[in-house]
């Protein structure tokens, strides 16, 4: 397996558009739920939205926890696989924080206003 800690410059930009494009669908996908659950109101839904991905975005960019003794962060990779199992091909990884708290104000307006709340665009699948 293949891991690329941002060595290029391509592959800088594919981990940062897979970090949009992986908080889009989060985004999508809470939007979704509230509707689901009774939520019209598009406003309320999007301020529900930045309060949630606010404190989300902050666990991944800055907080810890500890776990058998070791005191971990968390990390949002994106991996290729290969093969009928799945096994991996190639991981990207960052080498530093994501800033993912700057990302999601923008992303979550344009989601919002400009999307429509339609990410029909991204293709997205299950194995």
């Amino acid at each position: 397996m293949e891991i690329y800690q941002e060595d290029t410059f391509e592959n800088t930009v594919l981990y940062e558009e897979g970090l949009m494009t992986f908080l889009l669908i989060q985004i999508n996908e809470l939007n979704k739920t509230l509707v689901e659950k009774g939520i019209s109101d598009k406003k309320l839904r999007e301020d529900i939205c930045q309060s949630f991905f606010y404190c989300f975005s902050m666990f991944i960019d800055a907080n810890w926890f500890e776990e058998s003794g070791k005191k971990l962060y968390t990390l949002i990779g994106f991996a290729e696989r290969e093969g009928d199992e799945g096994n991996l091909k190639s991981l990207y990884i960052t080498k530093s924080f994501t800033a993912l708290n700057e990302y999601k104000v923008g992303l979550i307006m344009d989601y919002f206003n400009e999307m429509k709340e339609d990410i029909s665009q991204i293709k997205k699948g299950f194995d």
